[in-house]
């Protein structure tokens, strides 16, 4: 009785390892699937047939807790960048609002004079106050919003020689 028990745990460990091992492997397909899907760009992944199941997999697993990317790893890619915003216009830096820490929101840049409302028609411009009692305004500090990218995500994919090319996607359908 106890050589069966044995046989049963044995085989048990076994299969969960086969288990485990095709999860794995599963996983590892699935990441090379988001991988290429993501590096479509004509037409992108949401005109692909064949991209819509494992981004939409992506996209609903990315929901749960513990969520991982899945990696392709003979890709030497990793999980992919994220950057929410475009660069600032020059001239301007991007600030940080609020609790987020990660991310910055707005395009600033201080003036000396009062800019021409014309020249940002897109900006809010606050005077800044001097002196030892805020008795005359020292300069202007214009702000905007950042414009968000149409495609925050990035993988960069090196190609035979190495060079590191950059590819942008997004997860809307």
């Amino acid at each position: 009785m106890k050589n069966i028990a044995i046989a049963s745990a044995v085989t048990a460990f076994g299969l969960l390892g086969v288990s485990a091992q095709n999860a794995s492997a599963d996983n590892v397909e699935w990441g090379c699937q988001v991988l290429m899907c993501a590096a479509s760009s004509a037409p992108s992944w949401q005109g692909v047939p064949y991209c819509v199941p494992p981004m939409t997999k992506l996209i609903a697993a990315m929901k749960l807790p513990g969520f991982s990317w899945p990696i392709c790893p003979d890709s030497n890619t990793g999980k992919p960048a994220y950057e929410p915003y475009e660069p600032c216009p020059s001239g301007f830096a991007a600030q940080t609002i609020g609790e987020k820490h990660d991310t910055s929101e707005l395009c600033i840049r201080f003036v000396n004079k009062r800019p021409n409302p014309n020249e940002y028609p897109e900006a809010s411009v606050t005077p800044e106050y001097g002196g030892s009692d805020d008795q005359y305004i020292r300069g202007y500090t214009i702000s905007q919003s950042r414009k968000r990218k149409e495609n925050p995500y990035y993988y960069d994919i090196p190609n035979e020689q190495g060079v590191k090319q950059r590819f942008y996607f997004n997860l809307r359908f």
